[in-house]
């Protein structure tokens, strides 16, 4: 949630600086973000994680709505081809072969919030973000109303490849129409109408959707998407969907 907060500052202030403090040192506090200290601290005081989301926006002049797809934790558990359960993100990257299962443990209910933002949705962009640790859990929340509310809106569609290789040796060999496929299999029907991806990437076997292909990189961090240049690529896309 910290990381998706700095990505949405738009002004940099001394409170962005807070909360992307890092502590040094060898203290106690040693390598622990105030970030996140922040919001472990609201999370002590039993403000409900949406209400604590919208201070923090308030506090770095966020504009941008942040909405969890639930407020209870879970851990992201993996079923290998053995049958063995892999839990967390860190050790299901290190897995050499595409897990047979993914799921969350414990069963969770997603936030109203975040239903009816889908419901009033006019697009919907799914990534960038590692596949299997990333975008892979949201989709693991459509269990009931998320399912539906996906199934059932209008709204565009747009996936969002990522720039950089993936750290999960598995997820790094998938084909853009395997992610695909995998998400839509989540979601219980074909949903994605476009797709925008760098020029290196492969669409090979993409049929029926608007593919955007066109330069996305940052200049210092190449694996980044440069902000301008995916504004562009959201235009073009939305304009050629209609």
């Amino acid at each position: 949630m910290r990381n998706c907060l700095n990505q949405l500052i738009t002004s940099p202030s001394v409170a962005s600086a807070m909360f992307e403090y890092r502590f040094t040192g060898s203290g106690e506090l040693a390598g622990h973000n105030l970030g996140n200290l922040m919001l472990k601290a609201l999370d002590h005081l039993s403000v409900r994680p949406l209400e604590a989301i919208n201070l923090i926006r308030g506090l770095l002049k966020v504009d941008a709505v942040l909405i969890p797809m639930s407020e209870h934790p879970v851990d992201l558990v993996a079923t290998d081809t053995g049958g063995n359960q892999i839990y967390g993100e860190v050790q299901i990257d290190n897995l050499n072969a595409l897990p047979h299962e993914l799921q969350l443990h414990p069963v969770v209910k997603a936030t109203q919030e975040a239903i009816n933002a889908i419901d009033q949705a006019d697009v919907i962009l799914i990534g960038p973000g590692s596949f299997l640790t990333s975008l892979m859990p949201l989709l693991l929340l459509l269990l009931d109303d998320l399912a539906r509310a996906l199934r059932r809106t209008p709204a565009q569609m747009v996936y969002i490849g990522n720039l950089g290789r993936e750290l999960n040796q598995a997820a790094a060999h998938m084909t853009l129409t395997q992610k695909l496929a995998m998400i839509e299999n989540k979601v219980g029907r074909k949903v994605v109408d476009a797709v925008i991806v760098s020029p290196h990437t492969s669409v090979q076997g993409i049929n029926y959707r608007l593919i955007v292909q066109q330069p996305l990189s940052a200049p210092d961090v190449p694996h980044h998407h440069d902000r301008e240049l995916l504004r562009q690529a959201l235009e073009i896309t939305l304009q050629r969907l209609g």
